[in-house]
């Protein structure tokens, strides 16, 4: 198709690997790949959801120390998210729905070897969705529960907000989202997914230009 590259979204940021000839260090440490880049024939995969959720959301997690972070959901992005938030020594609790629980297993796992930590994993229920958000400082969407066009669901419920939380919603549509507004409305800072979409399309863009992921990271 004489095709530069494309951007992979979900759900095929894990299963693409297997198509592609190699992959970027930091993509093969993450596990997932959403930027492909075609050199004369040669698919390399990069992650740059990771350079994105790094560069809008690091401030956050940079101004306090060990701090305690809920991720919700185990699929590509969430891996990238991951990644960055227990390198930055984050203490992580990935939630995820009963169907794909081993998902977030599989990557709590591979967070805790390669950062030497103790990342959990258990089933996204309301009991467990409770007893995590009370212990949490920065809650993190990376499902697509809320996304068009199902823009009147959200994976966390209102109740559940309060004002201590920051709320970070990767999604970009629609903007802003149910959980988004719930979480305003409860006082709580409110992050949206457009900064990061954008971000992470910039480093797509430089990998297509140079081959090279983004060097901030």
């Amino acid at each position: 198709m004489n095709l530069r590259g494309v951007n992979v979204t979900i759900p095929h940021k894990v299963a693409v690997i297997q198509l592609l000839d190699r992959l970027d260090p930091l993509a093969e440490r993450i596990g997932a790949v959403n930027t492909i880049v075609n050199d004369e024939g040669i698919l390399t995969g990069y992650n740059t959801d990771a350079t994105g959720f790094y560069r809008r959301c690091m401030t956050e997690m940079l101004s306090r120390q060990r701090k305690k972070v809920l991720l919700l959901g185990a699929g590509g992005a969430a891996r990238a998210i991951g990644h960055i938030l227990t390198r930055e020594k984050a203490k992580l609790t990935i939630l995820n729905r009963k169907q794909e629980l081993s998902w977030a297993e599989d990557l709590a796992a591979r967070l805790s070897r390669n950062y030497k930590t103790d990342v959990k994993a258990l089933e996204l229920t309301a009991e467990n969705l409770k007893k995590a958000i009370t212990n949490t400082d920065l809650l993190v969407n990376a499902t697509s529960h809320g996304m068009s066009p199902e823009i009147d669901a959200t994976p966390v419920p209102a109740e559940m907000l309060t004002d201590n939380l920051t709320v970070f919603d990767i999604i970009y549509n629609p903007l802003p989202t149910r959980l988004l507004r719930e979480a305003k409305a409860a006082g709580a800072k409110t992050i949206d997914g457009l900064e990061m979409l954008v971000r992470q399309g910039a480093a797509s863009f430089r990998n297509l230009d140079s081959g090279e992921t983004g060097r901030s990271m």
